[in-house]
């Protein structure tokens, strides 16, 4: 299977069923075309059968010389001719020595050509031991050799089905399908994954955005609206004390001493008054400036407010639909595309083979297996040094086993061939490596630490039984 873009193992395992259900469906309707026009083309040309089933050559007359001859079709069953109907048959038989009674062979025809005949048989002879040793018998085959009848209960099919039924079904008892997702991200090495998010401004992200907004204005106005009070405090006590500040128009000298009459008695009174209502107007005035400059700045904050919550709206919705039309690309591998070691298929299905064969393992644990020697020769690529798993060693070592296509492995991936040192005694340089070397888990998890993702934990920790032998 190939893709454009590495999918998810949910779509994966739907298209690879839907592949199996098509093919399911396809195979059989294609080899039925392919049949139908061979069986069509032998008919409609009267090509005759080397045994004469169909057709029969008519004897020329004697007295006169012809160089043509001439045949006629076989007449069959309910008067069925072979030149009109391709599928005429009787149920096939053995005719003894001096004898007319036919043996007839239970389930087997005999038609106008040999697969015809084929085709409208059963197999119910070969289930029959007796069946089968009468056409043994007949057709004086070795009595030496004694053939095994079919089973009916290892079968789908009934015994007196034809086998242009089997046909229809490609004679396939099951089908299984193992699926490996694994293996197919491996294959696929994918170096970096993109996903796509939408997200929209609805009414309740909108609600919390502003309390959120008035939450961090509480703060900002708990903190300036002080210095904004205090400060026209300030200037009103500033105009208060100028405005109250009365000096006199001309002083009186204390030498001259008038004595006023009730007339300026009363001028004196009518200054005083008109005096202090001035300063009570003008005090007044001041009383309103400053109420017009608090409401002043507090319309300034609402409108403030006002105009910027429109366009912060505005902002995120604009951010929205760029961000729904986007896609968003993380890389998921630090690991460099050169670095991924992939072992060639001719070595995977060598290994595929000889893990099942020698280490008894199922098919997908084999390919499990495989997929984690190659992460294992990432490791050794990376300069990661660690010991295989149990699993992976064996694969390891049956890929060794195959000197040719080992050689030439390693010099591909590695550039030198890649040796297999095991610890022991008399290896010096390897005994005094043999702290530095980690454990299988310990690679495994630098592995994922690197990025290297779906890697099977099974294959890295599994050991396999100890033999215990005692002494009787």
């Amino acid at each position: 299977m190939i893709t454009k873009q590495l999918l998810s193992e949910e779509n994966f395992n739907l298209h690879i069923n839907s592949m199996i259900n098509e093919a399911k469906s396809n195979a059989p309707s294609t080899f039925i075309r392919l049949l139908s026009l061979l069986r069509a083309t032998n008919h409609g040309n009267a090509i005759v059968s080397a045994y004469g089933t169909n057709y029969q050559y008519l004897a020329a007359d004697d007295s006169t010389f012809q160089s043509i001859l001439y045949t006629q079709a076989m007449i069959y069953d309910d008067n069925c001719s072979c030149q009109l109907n391709s599928t005429c048959i009787i149920s096939a038989s053995f005719i003894e020595i001096n004898s007319t009674q036919p043996i007839t062979i239970k389930g087997l025809k005999m038609g106008c050509t040999p697969s015809e005949s084929l085709l409208a048989s059963t197999l119910e002879c070969f289930y029959d031991q007796s069946c089968i040793n009468l056409i043994q018998t007949m057709a004086g085959y070795s009595t030496y050799i004694t053939p095994i009848p079919l089973n009916i209960t290892n079968s789908r099919f009934l015994m007196n089905i034809t086998v242009m039924n089997l046909i229809n079904d490609l004679f396939i008892e099951k089908w299984s399908a193992i699926m490996n997702y694994s293996s197919y991200f491996h294959k696929c090495s994918p170096m970096i994954c993109s996903y796509t998010y939408i997200q929209q401004l609805d009414s309740f992200y909108t609600l919390a955005y502003l309390l959120g907004l008035y939450g961090g204005l509480t703060i900002v106005l708990k903190w300036i609206s002080p210095k904004i009070v205090y400060f026209i405090n300030k200037i009103y006590q500033r105009r208060k004390k100028t405005t109250n500040s009365i000096k006199p128009i001309s002083a009186i000298e204390s030498e001259t001493i008038e004595i006023m009459d009730a007339n300026n008695i009363n001028n004196t009174t009518a200054s005083s008054q008109s005096l202090q209502t001035v300063s009570t107007h003008s005090k007044s005035l001041f009383s309103v400036s400053s109420h017009y400059w608090i409401f002043g700045l507090i319309g300034f904050i609402l409108v403030a407010i006002g105009i910027l919550i429109p366009f912060i709206y505005v902002f995120q919705e604009k951010k929205n639909r760029s961000a729904s039309t986007g896609t968003i690309s993380l890389m998921i591998f630090i690991i460099e595309c050169n670095d991924i070691v992939r072992i060639p298929d001719e070595d995977i299905q060598y290994l595929n083979e000889r893990l099942q064969l020698k280490e008894y393992m199922n098919e997908e644990d084999a390919l499990n297996t495989i997929a984690e020697l190659e992460n294992f020769y990432t490791a050794i690529k990376l300069g990661i040094k660690g010991e295989p798993s149990e699993m992976i060693d064996k694969a390891w070592h049956a890929h060794i086993l195959n000197t040719p296509m080992y050689f030439k492995f390693s010099e591909m991936v590695f550039g030198k061939y890649l040796h297999h040192l095991p610890f022991w005694s008399g290896n010096i340089q390897t005994s005094a490596n043999a702290n530095l070397v980690s454990p299988a888990k310990s690679v495994y998890n630098r592995l994922e630490q690197l990025g290297v993702q779906y890697m099977n934990k099974t294959v890295w920790t599994f050991r396999y039984p100890k033999m215990m032998f005692m002494d009787d």
